[in-house]
Order: C-alpha cells, then structure tokens, then sequence
C-alpha cells in the first residue's frame, strides 16, 4: 500500500512537470510536437554546440515563446530593444527549412550562415528578413 505523502509527492511532481512543460497547444503540436522540455532536452544533449538544427517547427514556436527565459539561461544576450514575436506555422516551418537547407546544426554554425548571407552566397526569404529585423537580428 503507498502511503498518503508518497501519492501527494507523485500528484505534486506531476502537477510541476505540467506547469513546467505546460501543455501542448494546436499551435504547437501540428509540426513534429514537443514541449519546453524536449527544447532544452534536445539543446542541452550537446552544450557545447546548442543544436538549434535538432529542432522540429513546433520545437521552434516554443523556443521563441520562451527565448528571454532560455537566452538568460543559456548565458546569450539579446540584442537590446529586441522584441519577440510568437511564431506562426508557416513562419517556424520557412525556419526549419532554412536551417535545413544551410546545414545549420549547432547555433555556432549561424556565424558562418551570417558571412554566407552578408556576402551574397545565401539568399534569406523576405518572410525570415522581416523576422530578423523584429528581432533586431544584424546582417540578416
């Protein structure tokens, strides 16, 4: 038999993980899925690299609905006056796709896809040039 503190500690631990996690929306699990923890699961299964290419479209929205949050956590500083927009469907995939297309794997590889797009070799889609400028993203 488990005892009455045992059950009130699982419901407790359950009850964070959902806070924590929270859960998913349409917007949000109609790309591949995932919540805030496969974000950072999948971020941190290599620290030294943050693999941003290991993310799936949903995986995207979440990290840019928490960015201030995991940029503080992951000690990166945002440019100031940046301003966060929530990523719709169509925008998260068009990310994916470029990541995926460049060969983005690490958030390292995304000062050379800079000097690719800053020297004319890679071309950024309208839609991305626009989302970069909200984010106050440089040479994008």
């Amino acid at each position: 038999m488990h005892s009455p503190s045992r059950i009130g500690l699982c419901v407790l631990s359950a009850v964070v993980l959902i806070l924590v996690a929270g859960c998913p929306g349409t917007r949000t699990s109609n790309q591949g899925g995932g919540s805030l923890v496969t974000v950072v699961t999948k971020l941190l299964s290599d620290p030294t690299c943050l693999p941003i290419g290991d993310l799936n479209p949903d995986e995207l929205q979440i990290l840019m609905d928490n960015l201030v949050i995991l940029a503080g956590q992951f000690g990166y500083a945002l440019p100031e006056g940046a301003v966060i927009p929530s990523l719709t469907d169509e925008q998260a995939q068009a990310i994916a796709d470029f990541l995926d297309d460049n060969g983005i794997v690490c958030l390292a590889d995304l000062e050379n896809l800079a000097l690719s797009v800053e020297s004319g070799e890679v071309e950024v889609p309208d839609g991305l040039m626009e989302l970069a400028d909200a984010l106050g993203v440089p040479m994008l």
